[in-house]
């Protein structure tokens, strides 16, 4: 997907996400070689939405796909793949420890509350931070301690950032209410 039709969807000048140039080698079958262009799309839309080493982040978008070498693949020993060198500027989802985003709420458990983050992207803020920072479990809801307001959508510090399988998980810290108006 070019990363100009996501504009609009992500905030820019948000520091969580980054464009920028990665370099690949992607694989391809001999079988392949009929449409080149057709199978490398292929190859890098498996990378998206997975969290990537090379783009320290999860590739939302790629475009501008340049083939190094003139175009020329290699056959490396008796490996039946030919790989090529790639160029892409890509889309990252890449938060850094303390930045501040904003999520919603999808779980409350006494352990924690879960949030979803630009609507994707997994987050938690543990039992121990909330209550710390002035939230009470009751009613099967986090609540703020003062006002009883259920938490439905807060800002928080990136503490830690967790990777599976290519997924990604968010822990926070120094909760609060992002919509101040339902205070």
């Amino acid at each position: 997907m070019p990363i100009k039709s996501l504009k609009g969807i992500y905030n820019m000048t948000s520091t969580s996400f980054r464009t920028q140039t990665i370099n690949l080698k992607i694989s391809l079958m001999p079988t392949s070689l009929v449409d080149v262009e057709e199978a490398m799309a292929k190859q890098l839309n498996s990378l998206l939405l997975k969290y990537n080493n090379s783009a320290r982040g999860v590739i939302l978008a790629y475009d501008d796909v340049v083939i190094k070498n003139n175009g020329d693949g290699k056959v490396l020993f008796e490996n039946p793949q030919i790989h090529y060198e790639v160029s892409a500027k890509i889309l990252a989802f890449a938060p850094e420890r303390d930045v501040l985003l904003r999520g919603k709420v999808n779980e409350h458990f006494p352990s924690h509350v879960g949030l979803l983050v630009y609507n994707f992207f997994n987050a938690m803020i543990p039992a121990d931070v909330l209550v710390k920072n002035g939230f009470k479990f009751y009613d099967n809801v986090w609540h703020d301690e003062i006002s009883s307001v259920p938490l439905d959508e807060v800002e928080f510090k990136v503490v830690k950032i967790h990777e599976c399988a290519g997924v990604i998980s968010i822990e926070g810290i120094e909760p609060h209410f992002s919509n101040f108006s339902s205070r």
